[in-house]
């Protein structure tokens, strides 16, 4: 679902080449159009109804991208002799992804501080740091997967946002598990984060038992975008930009 909502959102960028015969597409309409997408928030001129934001290189491989999948099945069925999709070139003057950045070893341990002294997200912290865990697979990490005896996870399946705003957790985007060791400092923390859980779990009124290594106080998964939240807070209390 995640793919095709993703396919839908590129091909409707493709607003003036659309009613163009496949046959007479050539590469210069779609690097025309590229190159509208990429300045069409040049423009102070706003249409009522259109998103006129311009759209940076990434975006535009996107584009280009679900178009020329497009024209290989059109390609195949010998609708056209080439794809000139595959072929266009993205607008020189198109922006650059935005740059990312990682925590220094210092905020990392600052982090570490501030989530084991702040609330019961020390294991947490410590398996997305220490195992490189993404949003979604540290809150779709059932126990199932934590050999604490043999000191490894396995990273089979992640909790993801549908179209229409609905959550599951289901597979990764990887074809196969990995298998991670754990160290020595991660698997105490998850000792420690077991033995904190199950308490959690008598005292509570409900309980609503996922499974899952990381839950809300009544066992429910975790929503990503709060686990953000979450980490935005505790870097502040780090004193570290998020």
């Amino acid at each position: 679902p995640g793919t095709a909502a993703h396919n839908e959102w590129a091909l409707k960028q493709i607003v003036k080449i659309r009613t163009k015969p496949l046959r007479d597409l050539a590469v210069e309409d779609v690097e025309a159009e590229l190159k509208r997408l990429a300045t069409r928030g040049a423009s102070k001129r706003k249409t009522r109804g259109t998103n006129p934001r311009s759209l940076g290189k990434t975006s535009l491989m996107k584009v280009r991208r679900v178009l020329g999948v497009v024209l290989t099945e059109a390609e195949r069925r010998r609708m056209i002799s080439w794809n000139v999709a595959k072929l266009a070139q993205i607008p020189v003057g198109a922006a650059p992804p935005t740059k990312r950045r990682s925590l220094s070893t210092e905020e990392a341990k600052a982090l570490l501080s501030a989530a084991q002294v702040d609330g019961p997200w020390y294991g947490l912290i410590a398996v997305m740091l220490y195992c490189g865990l993404r949003p979604g697979e540290v809150t779709g990490l059932p126990w199932s997967a934590v050999d604490l005896s043999e000191g490894t996870i396995t990273v089979r399946q992640s909790r993801k946002m549908l179209p229409g705003g609905v959550m599951e957790i289901g597979g990764t985007k990887a074809h196969s598990d990995r298998v991670l060791a754990l160290p020595v400092i991660v698997k105490n923390a998850l000792i420690d984060h077991r033995r904190q859980q199950r308490a959690a779990k008598r005292a509570a009124p409900v309980w609503e038992d996922h499974g899952l290594v990381f839950a809300n106080e009544i066992g429910r998964p975790l929503d990503p975008s709060n686990l953000r939240r979450l980490i935005d807070r505790l870097c502040g209390l780090a004193g570290i930009d998020p």
